[in-house]
C-alpha cells in the first residue's frame, strides 16, 4: 500500500455559515450607504477628521477578533432577541425618517446619521444572531460610536488653534538647529524658504498640518490595539501617550523634509510631491513603531478563547429565521431610501457637518428680475439673541419682470438674524413672536426648501390693522471667520386681493413630503383646511425662498 492510498482528500472550506453575516454587513451597508460613502470620501481631506472613516474597518477587525469571545450563560429565548433588536433597529430608523424633516440642517450639521449607525448594527445583530452575540460583540458596536463627528468637531474647535501654536513654536526650535526656513515676522503661522533659484517661498502651518491629522487617527488606531492587548492600565495609558507623543514629533519632521525638499527642489516639488503623501507615510511609521515596542512596555495581543465552541457562526445558526432576516431587509430599505437624500445636504455643510454657506449680508442673494434695498438694522434685539448678533431688515422688489420666473406685483420683507447662539433662535421663535403680539396665527406648514432645509411657512393676521400676512422662515448654520455662526432668513408678504403672482410649480417627493406631514402632526399644526389657505401666495413664497437657497454663495476658504 503507497503513501498515497492513505492521503486525505484535501477539505473544502464550508461557505455557508458565513452567509447570514454577509447579509447582515450587506443590509447594514444599504441601509447607510450614503453616510458611509460621506465617511470615505472624507478620507481624501485634508482635516483632523480625515481618520474617522477608518472606525467601521476597525469595529469589523474587534468583531473578528472577539467572534469566539465568551458571552455568558446560554440565551435561546427569540422573545428578548426581538423586544431587544426591533428597539434598537426602530429607534434608529424613526431617528432617520422623522428628525431630518424635524431638525433640518441641524440632522446634518450634528450628523445624526452616524450616531444612529451603531444603533441600528446593534439591532441588526440582536434579531439576526441573538441578544447573546450582540453582548459578544459589544466592543466592536461600541467602537462605532466613534464616527461620530460631532463631539469631535466641538472639541477641535476649542483647541485646535492652540495646538496649532504649539506646533509652530515646535518648528522654531527645530529651525534653531536645522536653519532652512524662518517665520515670518508679521504672521504667527507662515514660514518662508529659499528656494533653489534664491527666491523666498511662503509656506503656512495650517491647522490641518499641524499634526492634529495623525493625532486622531493614531489615537482611533491604538485605542483599538488597547481593547486587544493584555497588561496594565497604566502601561496601555504609558504607551498610548507614548505613541500620541510619537506621531507629534514626527509630523514635525514630516514638516521640516517639506521644507528641506522646498529649499533644493522648490515649491513645486514640495508641495505636489512631498505634501501629500509624507502625512501617511509618518502615520504609518508612527503605527509601526508603536507595534514594535509593545513588548518592550509588557503589552501582548490576547485572543479571547471560545468558551463554548460557539461564535458568531454557532450563533447564526442557532437563532436563523426568515422573519428575523425579513424584518431587518425592510428596516434596511427603508432607511436606505431616507439615507440616499442626505445627499441634498452638501450644499449647506460637508460631511463633518461644518457649514459651507457665506452670510446674507455677504452673498445677498437677490433671484433674476429683482431688486434688494437696505432697510434698518435693529440693534435692541442683540438682549434676545447675544452681543454679536445683528437684525438687519431688506426688501425685495420687482426690476424687469420680463427676466424673471419668479414674479410679483408686491414687495417681500426679508428679516436676516445673524447669531452665534443657536438655542435664542430657537428660544424666540417667530411663532411665538407672533402670539405675543396677539396676531392669529393659521396654516402653519413645513417645507422643503431644497439642500435639506425645512422652512415654516404661517399666515397671521392683525385684528387692529385687518391686515393678512404670509411669513416663511428657516434657519441654517453659516461659515464665519470667527468660526459657525446661525441665520434665521424670514421673508413677509402681505396678502391682497390684488397680488399677481408668477412661479413655477413647487413640487416635493413623497419621501420627502411624508417626513413633513409627520413633522406637522408631532408639532400639532397644519390641516388640510389650512393649507389651501391662500396657496398661491405660498407657492410663489416657496419658490423665492428655494431660489435664494440656490443663490446662497460659498463661505470664501482659507
Amino acid at each position: 500500500m503507497t503513501a498515497a492510498t492513505h492521503a486525505r482528500p484535501p477539505r473544502s472550506i464550508d461557505w455557508r455559515p458565513w452567509v447570514r453575516p454577509a447579509v447582515a454587513l450587506t443590509l447594514i451597508v444599504v441601509a447607510y450607504h450614503t453616510s458611509l460613502t460621506t465617511l470615505f470620501e472624507s478620507m481624501r481631506l485634508d482635516t483632523p477628521l480625515a481618520h474617522l472613516a477608518l472606525v467601521p474597518l476597525i469595529a469589523l477587525g474587534l468583531a473578528a477578533v472577539h467572534r469566539r469571545a465568551d458571552a455568558g450563560p446560554p440565551i435561546h429565548d427569540r422573545q428578548l432577541d426581538w423586544i431587544v433588536g426591533i428597539a434598537l433597529a426602530g429607534t434608529a430608523a424613526a431617528a432617520n425618517v422623522v428628525l431630518p424633516a424635524r431638525l433640518s440642517t441641524q440632522f446634518w450639521e450634528w450628523r445624526i446619521d452616524l450616531l444612529t449607525l451603531p444603533v441600528f448594527t446593534a439591532g441588526v445583530v440582536a434579531l439576526l444572531f441573538g441578544v447573546r452575540t450582540l453582548w459578544r460583540h459589544r466592543v466592536a458596536v461600541l467602537f462605532l460610536f466613534l464616527a461620530w463627528p460631532y463631539p469631535y468637531s466641538r472639541l477641535l474647535d476649542r483647541w485646535l488653534g492652540s495646538f496649532t501654536q504649539g506646533t509652530v513654536w515646535a518648528l522654531n526650535e527645530a529651525l534653531l538647529r536645522l536653519p532652512i526656513a524662518t517665520q515670518v515676522t508679521e504672521s504667527s503661522s507662515l514660514f518662508q524658504v529659499t528656494g533653489p533659484n534664491k527666491a523666498p517661498i511662503q509656506m503656512s502651518i495650517a491647522s490641518a498640518c499641524s499634526g492634529a491629522n495623525g493625532l486622531v487617527g493614531f489615537l482611533l488606531v491604538a485605542g483599538a490595539f488597547v481593547l486587544v492587548v493584555e497588561g496594565s492600565r497604566m502601561r496601555k495609558t504609558t504607551w498610548l501617550l507614548s505613541g500620541a507623543l510619537l506621531v507629534w514629533l514626527l509630523n514635525i519632521l514630516r514638516i521640516l523634509i517639506i521644507f528641506w525638499a522646498a529649499k533644493h527642489w522648490g515649491e513645486s516639488v514640495a508641495i505636489d510631491g512631498f505634501h501629500p503623501y509624507m502625512g501617511l507615510v509618518v502615520f504609518n511609521i508612527g503605527v509601526l513603531i508603536m507595534v514594535l515596542l509593545m513588548k518592550p512596555f509588557r503589552l501582548a495581543f490576547r485572543i479571547p478563547k471560545p468558551a463554548n465552541g460557539e461564535g458568531l457562526v454557532g450563533d447564526a445558526k442557532l437563532h436563523s429565521s426568515f422573519g428575523a432576516l425579513a424584518c431587518v431587509g425592510v428596516l434596511a430599505l427603508g432607511v436606505g431610501v431616507y439615507n440616499s437624500d442626505l445627499q441634498a445636504y452638501d450644499r449647506v455643510a460637508n460631511s463633518f457637518g461644518e457649514p459651507r454657506l457665506a452670510s446674507f449680508e455677504s452673498s445677498r442673494d437677490t433671484p433674476a428680475g429683482w431688486t434688494l434695498a437696505d432697510g434698518p438694522t435693529y440693534d435692541w434685539a442683540k438682549r434676545f439673541f447675544g452681543s454679536s448678533s445683528t437684525w438687519h431688515r431688506f426688501s425685495y422688489t420687482m426690476g424687469n419682470v420680463s427676466q424673471a420666473t419668479l414674479a410679483a406685483n408686491v414687495p417681500i420683507t426679508v428679516d436676516i438674524i445673524d447669531t452665534s447662539d443657536r438655542a435664542a433662535l430657537i428660544a424666540y421663535g417667530i411663532e411665538d413672536c407672533y402670539s405675543f403680539h396677539g396676531y392669529s396665527i393659521q396654516g402653519t406648514q413645513s417645507v422643503d426648501l431644497g439642500a435639506g432645509v425645512t422652512g415654516s411657512v404661517l399666515t397671521w393676521t392683525s385684528s387692529k390693522a385687518k391686515t393678512t400676512w404670509t411669513t416663511l422662515f428657516w434657519q441654517w448654520p453659516i461659515k464665519s471667520a470667527t468660526g459657525t455662526r446661525y441665520e434665521r432668513v424670514t421673508l413677509v408678504m402681505n396678502d391682497q386681493p390684488s397680488n399677481v403672482f408668477t412661479s413655477p410649480p413647487v413640487t416635493t417627493d413623497s419621501s420627502r413630503q411624508l417626513q413633513l406631514d409627520i413633522n406637522d402632526v408631532l408639532r400639532g399644526v397644519g390641516s388640510p383646511e389650512d393649507r389651501t389657505r391662500l396657496l398661491q401666495t405660498r407657492q410663489f413664497m416657496i419658490g423665492f425662498a428655494r431660489s435664494m437657497i440656490q443663490l446662497r454663495a460659498p463661505a470664501p476658504t482659507a
